[in-house]
């Protein structure tokens, strides 16, 4: 009885889309347990004495505390020690089948989804769909990235410049992929432990998205990463 599929732009829950609009990515917080906006750092200073990191480290380590421990450090530092990916707009450089002489990858697009599914989840990634660009869904974007804005217009092929992330509005498709993070260690904040869990999707999700963007530019076709997020 229940619906099993519905319109991207229709979902269950009623939405306005006269007034969505694309949210300002400058305008997103998040803080860590040494943020001063909550009292966090000022209560740890009233336990220990001391706000000072290194110290702090030395103390929790002496003292076992669970999630600092010095097996905690070391699984942070390790999950840290393997390079991470440097994200791009238009992504690595790849041999591209007109660099070989051979034509682009085709295939329809219920034999492409399922390329990139699985192509995803051997690169690392953990589930991937598909959204389509509408003059709706590029409501869900963030207007901006850092100091560059999203613009979608009217030319054959993406670009960037010092103020813009440009997407031709040609662009149909939109990859929404998910990457793991420990869970259990995330709910140990804070401490090592749980920054080890943060770390490890960081560089994972980076990791991925940079493999995926070279696979698809591989088969001929542009792949675009915003460096921080594309959708909100």
């Amino acid at each position: 009885w229940w619906i099993r599929e519905r319109d991207q732009d229709n979902p269950t829950t009623e939405v306005d889309w006269n007034i969505y609009k694309p949210y300002d990515q400058r305008n997103f917080r998040a803080g860590e347990y040494t943020s001063t906006w909550n009292g966090t750092l000022e209560k740890i200073g009233e336990i220990y004495g001391t706000t000072d990191k290194n110290e702090l480290n030395t103390r929790w380590i002496n003292d076992n505390v669970p999630g600092s421990t010095l097996k905690d450090l070391a699984l942070s530092n390790a999950v840290a020690a393997a390079p991470r990916a440097s994200n791009t707009f238009l992504g690595p450089s790849v041999s591209t089948p007109t660099q070989m002489g051979v034509a682009n990858w085709t295939g329809s697009p219920e034999e492409n989804f399922k390329m990139i599914q699985v192509a995803s989840r051997y690169l690392g990634a953990w589930k991937v769909s598909a959204l389509e660009i509408t003059d709706k869904s590029r409501r869900m974007f963030y207007a901006n990235d850092g100091d560059r804005d999203l613009v979608f217009d009217d030319v054959d092929t993406p670009s960037q410049t010092n103020t813009s992330y440009i997407i031709p509005n040609k662009f149909r498709w939109a990859l929404n992929i998910m990457h793991r993070q420990p869970e259990s260690s995330a709910r140990t904040a804070p401490g090592h432990l749980m920054g080890s869990s943060l770390i490890y999707h960081n560089y994972t999700s980076a990791n991925v998205s940079h493999r995926i963007q070279a696979f698809i530019k591989g088969l001929g076709y542009s792949a675009l990463d915003v460096p921080s997020a594309s959708c909100g």
